[in-house]
């Protein structure tokens, strides 16, 4: 049920948006795998996922922007700092790893680099926070949740990111509504909104936060057959 942004954003009709969200997260259900208690999304279907995906943020976003509470300001001031504070360990520990492997060649002679990746996730033991607001989205949160989670990565903050907080906030696309004009979005939550397919509504009930470490080397031997 693929939708133009530009259809979406001019309807103003909750029980609509709801019904639109209704009918996207039913089709990304149907694509889904069951297995041991737990969905999963087959990579021949991921394109097809994502598209779904992209429409149900946008939708969630349009809702977002249109019945923005002061819970929901709240709870966005609240997210953005806990991101901000991940992000500053996260740097920490990457300098440290880096400064670490740098010392170590690789056969080629070039020295190993440490790479991070981000995704927002869940943990199937950590409860969603729970919001008043629940209701008037309707999204089957834990569900599509995990659907963005096993289709989407994106390279977390890395040493040439050194100036990511400059005091500059990173509000872009949907995060740039007036209730949040007062907030100095960090790159975190811009990352998971607008590179990622988390809607704003998604990462205010999300309560865990995944990086994942990698050595990523490469060596080529070209063998002399003469």
């Amino acid at each position: 049920m693929y939708q133009e942004v530009s259809d979406i954003l001019r309807i103003s009709n909750a029980d609509t948006l709801r019904q639109m969200l209704a009918q996207c997260e039913d089709e990304i259900m149907r694509m889904a795998t069951y297995c041991e208690n737990c969905y999963y999304w087959p990579r021949d279907v991921e394109d097809r996922v994502k598209e779904e995906l992209g429409t149900r943020a946008c939708i969630l976003n349009h809702m977002f922007a249109l019945h923005c509470t002061p819970a929901e300001v709240m709870r966005f001031e609240t997210v953005n700092a806990a991101l901000l504070r991940l992000e500053r360990m996260h740097r920490s520990w990457h300098d440290k790893l880096q400064k670490q492997f740098s010392a170590i060649h690789g056969l080629d002679g070039e020295p190993f680099t440490v790479r991070t990746v981000i995704n927002g996730g869940i943990d199937e033991n950590t409860p969603l926070y729970v919001m008043d607001e629940d209701a008037y989205y309707g999204s089957r949160w834990r569900e599509m949740i995990d659907a963005i989670s096993e289709t989407s990565v994106i390279e977390a903050m890395c040493d040439s990111c050194v100036e990511m907080e400059d005091g500059v906030s990173w509000a872009e696309g949907p995060l740039c509504i007036p209730q949040l004009e007062h907030v100095k979005v960090c790159y975190l939550f811009h990352a998971l909104c607008t590179h990622l397919d988390y809607s704003i509504p998604d990462v205010l009930r999300m309560q865990t936060y995944r990086f994942d470490y990698s050595m990523d080397c490469t060596d080529f031997v070209t063998l002399d057959t003469e």
